[in-house]
């Protein structure tokens, strides 16, 4: 089944949609997106909600890449960032955790250690866009179980609507329902539900992207600015 017919509408699977999702991310040339990840845990305290806003970069030609996102622990607290970005050729991070520019072995092991912190937000679109060098889970795993369910609409966007099971990150397997903009066939809204193994408390995480594929990506969207009164 082509993309075109995917956007048609019609009866596609959820098999195949998911197929022409994995597609179009892995053949995109640049892609852009900024997003916001907003994770509610539900205990026995009543519900407690974290906002963490982040931002992808792609040039697939230049081989260059960025990812970054932020989080204010507390409403008056500083705001923590976390920093992935690629040159043509070195991979670097920045966390506020541990102020400093490191040089990373790949870009898999950078984003691995910001998938957690940034509420899997590192993993997701990067795991699509470049899936041979971002292992780990990824919304293709969703193909075994995947249901395609009724077609919805976001912020006026018509949207496929999946839903199935996936391992969620220090979690047990919870489900998840993939929103992907029927026009562009790109993610436009993750509802993903479990429960912490440890904790034993339900969690709702609800991501959204404002993302753009084959656009032009501007050369400041790959750079990273070290924060003031920093050293590298």
């Amino acid at each position: 089944m082509s993309s075109s017919d995917a956007r048609e509408g019609g009866r596609a699977s959820a098999a195949e949609i998911l197929g022409n999702v994995a597609a179009v991310y892995a053949g995109a040339a640049t892609y852009a997106d900024a997003g916001e990840v907003r994770t509610t845990f539900f205990g026995t305290d009543g519900p407690r909600t974290t906002v963490r806003r982040f931002a992808t970069a792609l040039d697939r030609l230049t081989g260059r890449f960025r990812f970054e996102f932020r989080e204010r622990c507390w409403d008056d607290g500083p705001e923590q960032r976390y920093v992935v970005w690629r040159g043509r050729a070195t991979v670097q991070t920045w966390w506020d955790v541990r102020p400093g520019v490191r040089e990373e072995g790949s870009l898999g092991l950078a984003l691995a250690g910001a998938t957690g912190v940034s509420g899997g937000s590192a993993h997701t679109v990067p795991a699509l866009l470049m899936p041979d060098e971002v292992g780990g889970r990824s919304l293709a795993e969703l193909v075994g179980s995947a249901e395609r369910l009724a077609d919805a609409t976001i912020d006026g966007i018509s949207c496929y609507c999946i839903a199935g099971v996936i391992p969620m990150p220090d979690g047990e397997g919870g489900r998840i329902s993939v929103f992907v903009d029927q026009r562009t066939l790109l993610v436009r809204q993750i509802v993903d539900r479990g429960r912490l193994r440890e904790a034993g408390v339900e969690v709702e995480s609800l991501t959204t992207y404002d993302a753009g594929i084959d656009v032009v990506v501007p050369d400041d969207a790959f750079e990273f600015a070290m924060p003031p009164g920093c050293d590298a």
